[in-house]
């Protein structure tokens, strides 16, 4: 008999597929897509996204989003906009003021966030938001920008906030993919049995 999976190791595989994924589009949004003063990325989509799935367990993927971004950005950076080590610590540290939407999800509930188009496109710009602002508020503590520059993590990512929104959308219409994972496997578990009890009838 195939041995099932638990959940933990089911958990570690997602948690694993997810952060390759946000590996692979962010190297291919920022060299690609990003240009001259404006950046985009998908760390607060995908961030979400898992969020969404396991709760907590986004916060590693917020982080890796924080240091992909700088990684990647230092690549192609013009001279006047090179990442310096303390971007890191703006981008990884800033990414994890995100973290109260993990609350919002669990006061307002997973499925009814994911059910309603209007609840998960305002609860994923609530990540981005968070994300802009909390990279703002760290670079403001660390000396790091003056405050009309810190207003620039919101200004220069701000098609970010489009393609956040946009994949959202996307996102909550596949199935199983924008969604709390322990109900999702419990509402697979219950449409597996109700086909198996009508075989058998």
């Amino acid at each position: 008999m195939k041995r099932q999976i638990s959940l933990g190791e089911y958990r570690a595989i997602d948690l694993a597929l997810f952060a390759v994924l946000l590996a692979v589009f962010e190297f291919l949004i920022v060299r690609f897509t990003t240009v001259s003063y404006y950046t985009v990325s998908l760390a607060a989509v995908i961030t979400a996204t898992v969020y969404m799935r396991w709760g907590w367990w986004g916060a590693i993927h917020a982080v890796l989003a924080g240091v992909l971004f700088c990684f990647y950005y230092s690549g192609i950076a013009p001279p006047d906009q090179a990442v310096r080590p303390v971007q890191y610590i703006i981008y990884t540290v800033g990414n994890l003021f995100s973290l109260p939407c993990v609350l919002l999800l669990k006061r307002l509930g997973p499925e009814r966030v994911r059910q309603s188009a209007v609840k998960s496109l305002l609860y994923s710009l609530t990540v981005i938001l968070l994300m802009q602002g909390g990279r703002a508020v760290v670079a403001l503590l660390l000396g790091a920008a003056t405050p009309a520059k810190a207003f620039g993590y919101f200004t220069t990512d701000a098609l970010s906030i489009l393609f956040t929104l946009v994949v959202t959308w996307i996102l909550r219409r596949l199935d199983g993919i924008f969604e709390e994972q322990r109900h999702y496997l419990s509402r697979v578990q219950e449409e597996q049995d109700k086909s198996d009890k009508q075989v058998h009838e």
